[in-house]
């Protein structure tokens, strides 16, 4: 463990142990490591949580969720190496009924 010297209220120093970084639990995988020009919000895993009171938290559908602040993405975070877009989930690739039994 690391040590950082912080001022103290009396012009002196104290030692902190350093943080761990706390392992990020809202993405399936590191933000930024997808396509670069997406976004959480154009993928098609996510998903959201609804409270009573009417309040949306968006979740990855990738990860398990705590109802916490926790597992909260933003729109906006940049995507992970498991964004997919409908196409590559197959909802795209749902046909018609008249492309499933042809045109008579």
């Amino acid at each position: 463990m690391t040590m950082e010297l912080h001022p103290d209220l009396f012009g002196g120093e104290t030692v902190i142990p350093k943080r761990q970084l706390i392992e990020d639990r809202a993405h399936a995988a590191a933000p930024g490591s997808g396509p670069e020009a997406e976004t959480c919000e154009t993928c098609n895993n996510l998903d959201h949580h609804r409270t009573r009171a009417g309040r949306i938290f968006y979740k990855c559908g990738l990860t398990s969720w705590t109802f916490g602040a926790a597992t909260d993405i933003h729109l906006g975070d940049p995507a992970c190496r498991f964004w997919q877009t409908a196409c590559q989930s197959g909802l795209a690739a749902v046909q018609t009924f008249e492309q499933i039994i042809g045109k008579r």
